[in-house]
């Protein structure tokens, strides 16, 4: 039983803190943002020639 409780706790220990998974969705959202709307700017781009 208790060596279950500890490899729970080591589990836990190794994934990423919720700040850190917060922080990275957010980047890649901005990620995600930039590279759409550079895309709708080729396109736009592209109908303008």
């Amino acid at each position: 039983m208790l060596s279950l409780f500890a490899d729970c706790l080591l589990v836990a220990s190794r994934l990423p803190s919720p700040d850190a998974r917060r922080r990275a969705t957010l980047e890649r959202k901005r990620e995600d943002e930039e590279w759409l709307m550079q895309r709708r700017a080729g396109r736009f781009d592209a109908t303008m020639r």
